[in-house]
């Protein structure tokens, strides 16, 4: 008998579809009921056009979809699918205001021919 262990294999979801961070806005953009990776049984989740704040980003390995990346909700007990949602681009904040504010009143340097 081998005296050691063997290592458990390394998740490998490939590359994700979005630059997802925690704190991101998604919108569920995908159709139809959703379905636990592991049992296939239904289970409650966003519905189309919902726009939910991301709580946690990670890779997961499922019995029917394999490696994949998936994203976590608050007020939602599950993990999603990333590839089933779009990232909605922040609006503009006062910090964007603060920084185009502080372009603008940069002035360009005089250049001596």
């Amino acid at each position: 008998m081998w005296p050691f262990t063997r290592k458990p294999k390394p998740i490998n979801p490939g590359p994700i579809n979005e630059d997802w961070r925690v704190g991101d806005l998604a919108e569920y953009i995908g159709t139809g009921a959703w379905i636990d990776g592991d049992t296939g049984a239904a289970m409650p989740g966003p519905e189309r056009g919902d726009v939910l704040k991301v709580s946690a980003v990670r890779p997961e390995t499922t019995v029917r979809f394999g490696d994949s990346w998936f994203l976590s909700f608050s007020g939602f007990p599950n993990l999603y699918r990333a590839s089933r949602f779009r990232k909605v681009p922040p609006l503009n904040s006062e910090a964007d205001a603060e920084f185009t504010a502080k372009i603008k009143a940069i002035k360009p340097k005089k250049v001596r021919a």
